[in-house]
């Protein structure tokens, strides 16, 4: 599960225990502000900062775009 924390960064957890969350990877450069999961493919999210959005591929959660639109 991914968390954006705006200027915070983002936060990467493994939610496979629902009653507690473990971090398991932090991005302090992405301050992303929300995060959309792609309909079709699961391992591809869609993050929007304010300069933007980002299309990610985030598996083993290595976040690497793919694909940007800025403003």
């Amino acid at each position: 599960m991914d968390v954006g924390g705006g200027n915070n960064g983002l936060r990467v957890f493994d939610a496979s225990n629902r009653n507690a969350l473990i971090e398991v990877n932090y991005f302090p450069d992405l301050s992303a502000y929300d995060i959309i999961e792609h309909p079709t493919i699961p391992d591809v999210i869609l993050l929007a900062f304010e300069s933007g959005l980002v299309q990610y591929d985030i598996v083993q959660n290595n976040h690497s775009p793919l694909s940007k639109i800025l403003f």
